[in-house]
């Protein structure tokens, strides 16, 4: 219909119309502070951009950062990027998640008709689209754990989505070797000009996040930083974990005769395990 084409052509320049034409779904206001630095990147991805995020467990940030990956593979297609995460099976299946849009999204079709798979180079670990240049052999997206070295890549953008899991934060050398492989080996891998997208759960005072917020690669103001509890006491998505949410009771006929305020499973984490809670969600 025309106003779908309307929609799709708002969409092509416009995250946000974008992110909610291709799910279905309405960012949360948490998700609109990643939005506006997300739009920047995309209307300036030659500015060197790093902008770092740092949420709760659960805040929703895998939809958004997939839908963002394909988002920039659809207006800058001769560019290459990276997707790192804390492992390679775990890197390996969200680039799975960009190459399902894609592939298969009726939507982004719409938004990006030119978008089309290089089937001699459409692996599970990397990919690449179809390209005008045929000397340019590397992949449009290329996933890695947080430890594996990437020898011979150039990224022009490069998303970090989960730097730590249980298993690379238990140990302080862990820690700082996931620190170390960063800047050793993955840095070095981005442009002069590339941006960097950062994003994560706390898990350490000397975890991946923690030593990035101190290391002055990021500006102050380019860290996001979003505590499950706001300053007022109140949840900081208040639709997907309202603190106290109510159940109702009803009679046979279906009418509500007892309303229940409960703690929700937010609040049960802070009672339980306040170090963690402390740590994960503030």
């Amino acid at each position: 219909s025309e106003r779908m084409a309307e929609l799709a052509e708002r969409a092509e320049k416009n995250f946000n119309t974008f992110l909610t034409f291709l799910t279905g779904i309405k960012a949360a206001a948490h998700q609109q502070k990643w939005i506006e630095h997300l739009q920047f990147i995309g209307d300036q991805p030659d500015r060197g951009h790093k902008v770092l995020f740092i949420a709760p467990p659960g805040a929703g940030k895998s939809t958004v950062m997939s839908s963002f990956l394909a988002w920039m593979i659809g207006r800058y297609p001769t560019k290459h990027y990276g997707l790192i995460s804390f492992s390679q099976p775990v890197a390996t299946q969200r680039s799975l998640a960009v190459r399902k849009i894609l592939q298969e999204s009726k939507p982004y079709r719409m938004i990006f008709p030119g978008v089309k798979r290089d089937p001699t180079q459409w692996n599970k670990s990397h990919f690449r689209i179809l390209r005008d240049d045929p000397t340019d052999i590397h992949p449009t997206l290329l996933s890695a754990g947080s430890g594996g070295a990437i020898i011979g890549a150039r990224f022009n953008g490069l998303l970090y989505d989960d730097p730590h899991d249980e298993k690379n934060v238990d140990k302080p050398w862990k820690r700082e070797k996931v620190w170390g492989n960063y800047n050793d080996s993955l840095n070095t891998r981005v442009v002069e000009t590339g941006w960097q997208v950062f994003i994560g759960t706390r898990w350490a005072d000397d975890d991946f996040i923690g030593r990035l917020s101190k290391s002055g690669l990021i500006s102050q103001e380019n860290i996001v930083f979003i505590p499950a509890i706001d300053n007022k006491g109140e949840s900081y998505w208040p639709e997907q974990y309202p603190l106290y949410p109510e159940i109702s009771e009803k009679d046979d006929e279906g009418r509500v005769v007892k309303v229940i305020r409960e703690a929700s499973k937010l609040w049960s984490v802070r009672e339980k395990t306040p170090e963690v809670f402390y740590l994960q969600y503030m």
